[in-house]
């Protein structure tokens, strides 16, 4: 028999949600009996009783509340600010319920990819819940992957520290249980954040995720993560894109909110006479429509650019606890202007950034407090600062043992910020790192914004041309590899579903290799494609095969997949590789030429008005 869940749990959650756990605890091991045969199901019932009810009443009560942006001191209930999202899989679309039926049904293994704030991680707190409330037959295992940041880098420690979170709970719960559940199928993983790992653990992380799906493959696994090109290769997974709200989502996410009334209808009234249209990029992502309703209430407008919309957003939460008691200003803990603080937190987020920590211990948010006041060159207490970042700006949080930001989105923020702010460092060592490993073109993007010139004249136009220069010389007709090995490593055969949701469709991929080259290349292909695509278009001549053709060549005489090598040049020809090389090659040259047009344009331009006032 399950046992009753303790007092302290039963006060912290509820009493109407204290029986709904109890009910669905007792029933859950009989639920998931019906996918084992009756032998194996007494010793499966066996190990789910003892221990586990203790891990599921702790994570069910952590999975109830949630803090937002607007509620950062007060938890609300989940079903009071969740809106379920929509998913893109294989060109089908699915509501938050339809996706998580399907999950059930086939046990999938699914990487669901969204941008900062599009609410992964809420969502899913909602499917830890579901697994249990909807009667799925598993048992669900909700874990944050960054916390393997702080573990040792060991074999295997990805299992490792998900039973160590499991026993931190019920000390009675033996590895050999675990064991024992993984290889019955009894587990659906819920792996929380995969791009908030460090880069040293990433790829080892990576391998025992994928090993995990393959080696206890009657488990449900789902991980969370902002997109990656690294998913392709992730044999056996599934990437659903977690969809934008349309207006109808945004106005029910708005609506439940907690905010004053007549501000909040007078921002949905706005949204739905044209606001929303207009906005489309902030106001269909969660934590930046919630922002947006903060800046609106301040300043009655909807900023167009990224980061002038954190700067508004930073100055609400700045001064919003002065607002409430009818004062302009008040002195901060650690007796600093509010500018110095707003600078500490710039060097603070700075510093932390580059070493991709997110989430703080004791030792390691003094040190980076210590550091932050040392760079702006003021004397305070490190506490005290540390206490004005939580309290008198509301931008830090302390959960549990660790401290965090109220939303990662703000680091990134200012670290952009000081890029652009601090001169000392060449641009390539700020921001070559960003291009090269960590890839976050979130922050690339408002670094850009901010400073346009700055960056295609100190960093996008000198790397750009050292590009350039390189494939000056190969000939992408005999030499593909050559032009094609700077940017991808292989070229394969991807299966997808076909968008209007027909048959899979078998097409043509390449792998992307590590380093800043394919940053560039994305560059020329997106952000800059439309200043020159009447040029790329010339170049791509039409193929003397279909793709299909070239399809089913590569898996009959190549077994699904070609290294990109020189000494590979052959069959990348016959399968028409030069054709993509030929346009990568000039892409890249169409670029720096449109950066050199710029950049000429900008001097001429400075030079006539200077003659123009100075004559």
């Amino acid at each position: 028999m399950v046992e009753p869940i303790s007092t302290a749990t039963a006060v912290a959650i509820g009493a109407g949600t204290t029986k709904a756990i109890e009910k669905s605890t007792a029933s859950l091991v009989d639920r998931i009996s019906i996918k084992f045969a009756k032998d194996k199901y007494d010793a499966l019932r066996l190990v789910l009783d003892k221990g586990l009810p203790s891990y599921l009443e702790a994570n069910y009560a952590k999975c109830e509340t949630l803090k937002t942006l607007l509620n950062r001191n007060d938890p609300i209930a989940l079903e009071d600010c969740f809106v379920g999202p929509d998913f893109e899989t294989g060109g089908e679309s699915s509501s938050s319920d339809e996706f998580l039926e399907q999950m059930n049904k086939s046990g999938g293994k699914v990487v669901i990819t969204g941008l900062a704030g599009s609410g992964k991680s809420v969502f899913l707190k909602y499917s830890f819940r579901s697994v249990i409330e909807k009667g799925y037959s598993y048992y669900p295992i909700f874990f944050e992957l960054r916390s393997l940041n702080r573990a040792s880098k060991n074999k295997g420690m990805l299992l490792a520290k998900i039973f160590e979170s499991i026993h931190e709970c019920c000390e009675s719960f033996t590895r050999a249980q675990f064991n024992y559940g993984l290889k019955s199928g009894a587990f659906y993983f819920l792996l929380d954040g995969f791009d908030e790992l460090n880069q040293e653990i990433r790829e080892q992380v990576s391998d025992e995720i994928t090993a995990l799906a393959r080696n206890h493959n009657k488990c449900a696994l789902l991980v969370t993560s902002r997109p990656s090109d690294e998913f392709v290769a992730w044999e056996g997974f599934t990437e659903a894109k977690l969809l934008p709200f349309d207006l109808e989502k945004a106005v029910e996410y708005i609506s439940k909110l907690r905010f004053d009334e007549d501000k909040k209808q007078d921002f949905l009234a706005d949204l739905e006479g044209g606001e929303f249209e207009k906005n489309k990029d902030f106001l269909s992502n969660p934590l930046l429509s919630a922002m947006m309703l903060l800046t609106y209430d301040s300043f009655g407008e909807i900023p167009e650019k990224r980061h002038i919309f954190y700067a508004k957003c930073f100055d609400v939460l700045a001064r919003e606890h002065d607002a409430s008691k009818g004062r302009y200003k008040r002195e901060l803990f650690s007796n600093l202007a509010m500018d110095q603080i707003e600078r500490a937190f710039m060097f603070f987020c700075a510093v932390s950034y580059v070493e991709r920590i997110f989430s703080f211990n004791d030792e390691q948010m003094e040190r980076f407090v210590n550091e932050a006041i040392d760079a702006c060159g003021v004397e305070a207490n490190t506490m005290e600062v540390i206490r004005d970042f939580r309290e008198s700006i509301s931008i830090m949080e302390r959960v549990g043992l660790f401290y965090e930001f109220a939303h990662r989105s703000f680091q990134e923020y200012f670290y952009a910020k000081f890029v652009v702010a601090d001169r000392r460092l060449t641009l390539e060592q700020k921001i070559g790192w960003l291009t090269d490993s960590f890839r976050s073109e979130d922050t690339v993007d408002m670094i850009a914004d901010m400073d346009r010139t700055y960056f295609e004249d100190e960093f996008l136009l000198p790397n750009v041309m050292k590009l350039d220069q390189k494939l000056a010389s190969i000939d992408p007709e005999s030499n593909p590899s050559g032009v094609l090995s700077k940017f991808f490593s292989r070229m394969h055969i991807s299966s997808r579903r076909r968008d209007d949701g027909g048959d899979i469709e078998r097409d043509i991929f390449y792998t992307h290799t590590d380093g800043g080259a394919n940053f560039f290349l994305r560059q020329a292909h997106w952000k800059y494609y439309g200043e020159y695509s009447e040029q790329l278009e010339e170049v791509a001549s039409a193929r003397e095969m279909e793709k299909d053709e070239v399809v089913a060549l590569l898996d009959s005489k190549f077994g699904g997949e070609i290294k990109v090598h020189h000494t590979n040049n052959a069959k990348l020809i016959e399968v028409e590789a030069n054709i993509l090389a030929r346009r990568v090659k000039r892409a890249i040259s169409c670029l720096r030429a449109h950066l050199e047009a710029k950049q000429a344009k900008r001097k001429q331009g400075l030079g006539g008005l200077i003659r123009q006032k100075y004559s």
